[in-house]
């Protein structure tokens, strides 16, 4: 009598929103060199003998190859992992920038230039 409407596919994830993005994410112009820090993507991991930071070598190099790579994260995004921002710390911003509260109107603020 009545049909169930069919479910909806998943959205697959995107790498945009992983934790295990190298890239700046805030960069969308420069996603084709993203690149999947995924621990399963990693080959091989060195060091930089001057810096001492770390060099990755990667089976896939972009997230693109890594998404299009069927034994890899591949479209499904298997690897995903949710990137969680960090905590801000709401004391420092509630503090102007010599340490004071900020100022609440404009009168106040034309009284601190006055002083400088």
């Amino acid at each position: 009598m009545f049909e169930t409407p069919a479910p909806e596919p998943a959205i697959p994830p995107i790498c945009a929103e992983c934790a295990h993005l190298l890239g700046r994410r805030i960069n969308l112009e420069a996603a084709k060199a993203w690149q999947c820090a995924a621990p399963q993507n990693i080959a091989d991991l060195g060091r930089d003998p001057v810096t001492g930071g770390a060099i990755y070598r990667f089976h896939h190099q972009t997230c693109y190859d890594t998404r299009e790579a069927v034994e890899a994260c591949g479209p499904s995004g298997l690897w995903f992992k949710l990137y969680e921002y960090p905590q801000q710390n709401t004391a420092s911003l509630q503090l102007g920038p010599r340490g004071k509260k900020p100022s609440a109107s404009a009168d106040s603020l034309l009284a601190e230039l006055d002083n400088i």
